[in-house]
């Protein structure tokens, strides 16, 4: 052990030097890969600055929406399903809408109304 000297982190009530600090103790941010100094944002295992917790997809900032985690990247709600999501039977696109199924097929919200439109019951 050597002294501390004034230039000393503490957490949880210990106390730190600098460089043990920032590379045990301190959460390291997974976009940047610098120490955050502050508030961060965990999930999956992982650490972010808040200013770095944004959708892959569209860089959106994440912080109070919902996310999702497709092999450990976040993405906005929107861009998950819409990478993601399930196909739609009728016209084989992803959907980012709430996905309907009906005799064991996926249909898009909007594909569900046309085929009842089509097929009333």
């Amino acid at each position: 052990f050597k002294p501390l000297d004034n230039k000393y982190k503490e957490k949880d009530s210990n106390h730190y030097c600098q460089l043990c600090y920032d590379t045990v103790i301190q959460d390291v941010c997974a976009a940047c890969k610098k120490a955050i100094d502050g508030r961060a944002i965990k999930a999956a295992g992982k650490a972010w600055c808040p200013e770095h917790f944004l959708c892959y997809s569209c860089e959106r900032p994440l912080t109070g929406d919902k996310f999702m985690l497709n092999e450990g990247k976040p993405y906005c709600q929107y861009h998950y399903m819409k990478q993601f999501g399930v196909r739609c039977f009728y016209c084989a696109n992803r959907s980012s809408m709430q996905v309907i199924k009906v005799l064991n097929k996926n249909y898009c919200e909007n594909h569900f109304l046309l085929q009842r439109l089509r097929y009333p019951p």
